[in-house]
């Protein structure tokens, strides 16, 4: 949706780790308490993204 690099940042009790970490590296190990999103206050709409919000048949 974005053209911006925004990581899925998992927060634990541990510590944040991206997703992947966490999923692969950790196995979900760590008890899990949010998630965020790294770099999404930079990131804006790809203008593909936007433009087939307007299609009608969407």
């Amino acid at each position: 949706m974005t053209d911006h690099r925004v990581g899925t940042v998992v927060d634990t009790k541990d510590g944040d780790f991206f997703f992947q970490d966490y999923f692969v590296r950790l196995r979900c190990e760590p008890e899990f308490t949010g998630v965020h999103y790294k770099g999404m206050e930079d990131a804006v709409p790809a203008p593909q993204f936007e433009e087939a919000l307007r299609e009608p048949d969407l």
